[in-house]
């Protein structure tokens, strides 16, 4: 088993709860499959394409750059939202672009979706009741 496997569920337990993240339901070890609630939307990178069918990916990069860097419009506070929750839980994901975030259909929510390069952070308890960060090395 790929110890990416092994990453990216824990990042998703740590998750657990979070209603910016689908639910795990189940994690197949002997396979290395992780069954996750289905999200029935689209994702930002389509949202970006203006209903375009086809669009450039460097397009995207641009729109979603100026979308991010304005913080008065109501996606980028969605998404800094989304970001804000998982990093709440030490879980910083690596690939984080246009197209791993989902509007749930149903909800109209902002869902982070990709968790396959991720960067764990945990505290570890100090003699007096303190915590020190520790990152994964």
């Amino acid at each position: 088993m790929k110890w990416e496997f092994y990453l990216e569920a824990a990042a998703l337990l740590r998750l657990s709860g979070c209603d910016r993240v689908p639910a795990v339901r189940h994690l197949d070890r002997a396979n290395g499959v992780i069954e996750m609630d289905y999200l029935w939307g689209q994702d930002l990178r389509q949202q970006l394409a203006h209903g375009q069918k086809e669009i450039e990916y460097d397009e995207v990069a641009r729109e979603f750059s100026a979308l991010m860097s304005s913080a008065n419009h109501d996606v980028s506070k969605e998404v800094n939202e989304t970001m804000e929750r998982v990093l709440e839980q030490e879980v910083v994901p690596r690939d984080v672009h246009p197209g791993n975030f989902i509007r749930g259909k149903r909800t109209g929510r902002l869902y982070l979706v990709d968790f396959n390069f991720v960067y764990l952070r945990w505290a570890e308890a100090q003699p007096g009741g303190g915590k020190a960060n520790n990152e994964q090395q």
